[in-house]
């Protein structure tokens, strides 16, 4: 037996001996057997490692930075931009990559480009941006990177882009000497305006005066009108725009021809009082004329040109007819008109008693002296019976005169009727019973012209309003007021999306952000600008936000936390916390939010683990500053099985804890009614888990939420590598998702 093992003994040294020969007669070829099984190994090893990596995760990560995110500009400034993007890849993949810069408040690109970009070689652009030449407001650019890792040996990668924003913000103000001189233009203008509605009360005040004095407008002192007008309106264009320095050179030319315009209607204003006075002149003589020819009427039946001048002032009121019946009446009055006949009748009564001796009772001429009573009817009467009594066969001409000479004799001085008496006799009374009292009836027309009074009108004020112009904001190519009370316009509330749990404890945060990559987009097609993401500061930002009349969307991480050091804030990563300190940090990056945008509301979008923090966020400090929780693939009612085994092996301890269907935090989750706000859970469907269903890493009976408004998403899970809850933002693939979160937003 001994024997035995001495030969086995002897055989092996034999053998190894031999091998010892072989390898050092061929040294060389050794030496590259071993290489080569080194490389196997490490290569099988390494290319298993980073397909480890990509399976947790760390495909591909872009960081942009830039010196200025937020300006201040007058017009016409110009300021420099430096954009600085960090790939971060597997070291054997190589990165393509390309850039857009853009004009998000004019809608045009200014400069783009493709190349490609390793991890030590950062990229750096410089752009200038220039201030708008006119008005004030907010203006805006953005810089986007996206980057794709090339599929290789070594090279796992999905090959789906990742994304990275900056929105840079503007706050455009007017130059000192445009302030200035818009103060001043805007008091010439104002009183202009003022002006010109004198010119438009003038304007209706000769509409009117032209009307009543029947006559042809004078479309001149409209067009001249219309001429103001429009230049006014175009000022206030300019005014609106707020180019005041093309404005003041037009306000200049434009005064000189408004005062030539205001010559011109106080012209004829003038005139036109000139004619309305000629007017109401004529119209007064002819007023008086129909008084007097009232007045005179009584006296027709004695007077027949009475009669004569009434008539004609019916069919033709004139003047010169107005004159006449002034003429006339100072000649006839009653008295005369009434005693002459009755001294007419007593001559030719005393004359025929003379040489008939038939003689008549009358009064005598003392008594007429002292008459006061003056009636035509009488005396028409005693004309008519004097024509019966009297033989018109007897000449009584010539004891006519003696009569007429024995009254005069005894005529009483110093009467009533004397000197009228002596009057009417010197002028002889022989022609009596020829007379005839003409009984006719007749009545004077009003007149045809009536009086003008009319005066010029207060001005109305002014319908060409110099506002003060408020702040524009212009935002896809489309520009509008500024909103600098939108507090609680709730189509206004920005967007806020919140990734969920880093399958990887390693991996960098910012890995988490590009999940809502093509919903963002597609978000902004539909009217929400895109913001880019938000980092919690200690410092507060700018407020420029808080104008846009568009709602914003931005991606946010609870996964930093900041602090300050000396002058300045350090920002770390801390990820491996609890979820309650999660919704402490939510707090903090919601009133950063809330404070950038100036809105007292925002809505939460949140996925997976981002639900239960935004959850416990409400729950902690109340929904006051959320109006809509909308949640995609939340574990509400916590993860259990394979997922709540695998997961602290790979992510962070604390969360998965959190997580546990059995967990204090979920017990203490669920134990309270969801917010009174409205919640839409959105899940997912149709992948075998445990031999139940859900979307791969979420069951959906542990998903279902109740009291909130819940959306099943019915898709499949390719492999354990793909499962439908890493695929639920993908709205190209499941559209549903996209058009549920927009109902949500806009119900």
């Amino acid at each position: 037996m001994a024997k035995k093992e001495k030969d086995t003994k002897e055989i092996l040294k034999e053998d190894i001996k031999k091998s010892a020969s072989f390898f050092s007669k061929h040294r060389l070829l050794t030496a590259l057997i071993i290489v080569l099984l080194v490389l196997i190994i490490t290569g099988a090893g390494a290319k298993l490692l980073l397909y480890v990596d990509f399976f947790l995760g760390k495909d591909i990560l872009v960081t942009l930075d830039t010196d200025k995110k937020h300006l201040s500009m007058v017009h016409g400034q110009e300021q420099d931009i430096i954009f600085e993007a960090k790939v971060r890849t597997n070291p054997f993949c190589s990165a393509r990559c390309s850039y857009s810069f853009k004009d998000i408040s004019d809608d045009k690109v200014m400069g783009q480009e493709n190349f490609e970009m390793s991890p030590a070689d950062p990229f750096k652009k410089e752009f200038t941006v220039k201030s708008p030449d006119t008005g004030e407001g907010i203006w805006l650019y953005r810089f986007d990177m996206e980057c794709i890792s090339e599929r290789s040996f070594f090279c796992h990668t999905s090959e789906k882009p990742a994304k990275k924003s900056i929105l840079i913000t503007i706050r455009y103000n007017l130059t000192q000497k445009e302030k200035s001189l818009k103060q001043s233009l805007r008091s010439e203008l104002e009183e202009l305006a003022k002006r010109k509605e004198k010119l438009d009360a003038l304007q209706s005040y000769i509409d009117e005066a032209y009307s009543l004095l029947d006559k042809d407008r004078d479309t001149s002192s409209k067009g001249k009108l219309d001429q103001a007008d429009s230049m006014l309106k175009s000022f206030r264009v300019l005014w609106e725009r707020q180019k005041f320095s093309l404005l003041s050179e037009n306000v200049d030319e434009y005064k000189k021809e408004f005062r030539d315009t205001e010559r011109y209607f106080t012209n004829i204003s003038h005139n036109i009082a000139a004619e309305i006075s000629i007017h109401n002149n004529k119209v007064k003589k002819l007023e008086e004329a129909r008084k007097t020819l009232e007045k005179l009427l009584p006296l027709a039946p004695l007077k027949p040109k009475v009669y004569s001048l009434a008539e004609d002032f019916n069919k033709k009121q004139t003047v010169s007819l107005a004159e006449e019946i002034k003429d006339f009446s100072s000649e006839i009055y009653r008295k005369r008109a009434v005693l002459e006949t009755e001294i007419q009748l007593d001559v030719a009564y005393d004359a025929y008693c003379s040489i008939t001796s038939e003689c008549y009772a009358h009064l005598n001429i003392s008594q007429r002296a002292e008459q006061d009573s003056f009636d035509i009817s009488t005396v028409c009467s005693r004309l008519e019976q004097a024509k019966e009594d009297i033989n018109s066969s007897v000449n009584l001409t010539s004891a006519k005169q003696e009569v007429i000479s024995s009254y005069l004799d005894a005529i009483p001085e110093n009467r009533m009727n004397t000197a009228l008496i002596k009057d009417i006799l010197s002028e002889g009374a022989v022609k009596i019973l020829n007379k005839t009292c003409i009984d006719q009836s007749i009545s004077i027309f009003p007149l045809k012209l009536e009086k003008i009074n009319i005066s010029i009108p207060k001005p109305s004020q002014p319908d060409i309003i110099f506002r003060e112009q408020g702040l524009t904001c212009c935002v896809f190519g489309r520009c509008m007021e500024c909103c600098t009370d939108c507090r609680t316009n709730e189509s206004l509330y920005p967007v806020v999306f919140l990734h969920g749990h880093a399958v990887e404890r390693d991996i960098s945060a910012e890995y988490s952000l590009t999940g809502f990559d093509k919903l963002q987009a597609q978000m902004e097609k539909d009217g929400w600008l895109d913001a880019g993401s938000i980092t919690l500061h200690i410092q507060k930002e700018s407020r420029h936000l808080s104008l846009l009349p568009v709602p914003v969307t931005m991606k946010a991480s609870y996964y930093f936390d900041a602090f300050r050091q000396s002058e300045n804030f350090i920002l770390v990563q801390a990820k491996s916390e609890s979820i309650d300190t999660y919704a402490i940090r939510l707090k903090e990056l919601i009133d950063l939010i809330k404070y950038r945008t100036g809105k007292d509301k925002i809505n939460i979008m949140a996925f997976s683990m981002g639900g239960l923090v935004a959850r416990r966020y409400i729950q902690i400090f109340g929904e006051e500053s959320v109006d809509n929780l909308i949640m995609i693939g939340t574990p509400n009612k916590g993860i259990v099985g394979n997922i709540a085994y695998v997961c602290p092996l790979t992510g962070e301890q604390l969360e998965c804890r959190d997580m546990n269907a059995d967990s204090l935090f979920m017990k203490k989750l669920n134990s309270e009614p969801i917010p009174d706000i409205p919640v839409y859970n959105i899940i997912g469907s149709g992948c075998k888990m445990d031999k139940r269903d859900g979307d791969g890493a979420v069951l959906k009976e542990r998903a279902l939420l109740e009291d909130a408004n819940n959306f099943i998403i019915n898709g499949t899970c390719p492999s354990a590598a793909e499962p439908l809850h890493l695929k639920l933002t993908d709205i190209e693939r499941y559209p549903k998702v996209y058009d549920t979160i927009i109902d949500a937003l806009e119900t």
